[in-house]
């Protein structure tokens, strides 16, 4: 995810994970646009000053993972419902439970949702074991 949010931000693509961001065309801007993702994709508190002290995806990572709050557990389905009331809505209205959804299907339920919302909402279909 970390990737992601680099080659959005530095509008490249892929880059590799022990690639220096400021190496990379990253700059005093972009490297606020990439702690603030950050911030809002993972929930956690994490300063600035991180980036230039772990300019890598790599020990960017390790700093994420460290942060106070971070967690790696999957959505619950009550998180879904916090992150998009109308997704929990459909859910009940249609007693469809997730295990039993395709992504395709999932992805007709989400729409208008942001890239993080989904990402993190197929994470958790993905781990249920939906979609295959």
């Amino acid at each position: 995810m970390i990737a992601r949010i680099w080659a959005e931000v530095l509008k490249r693509p892929q880059l590799d994970v022990n690639a220096n961001f400021f190496d990379r065309g990253g700059n005093s801007v972009t490297s606020v646009q990439v702690i603030s993702r950050i911030r809002e994709t993972f929930h956690i508190d994490l300063q600035l000053h991180r980036l230039f002290e772990a300019p890598t995806i790599a020990e960017l990572a390790k700093a994420v993972e460290a942060a106070p709050g971070f967690s790696s557990d999957p959505l619950t389905e009550a998180e879904i419902g916090s992150i998009a009331p109308a997704l929990q809505r459909t859910f009940s209205m249609l007693d469809i439970q997730l295990e039993g959804l395709k992504e395709d299907e999932i992805l007709d339920l989400v729409d208008g949702l942001e890239d993080w919302e989904v990402d993190q909402l197929l994470d958790k279909v993905m781990k249920t074991g939906a979609g295959a």
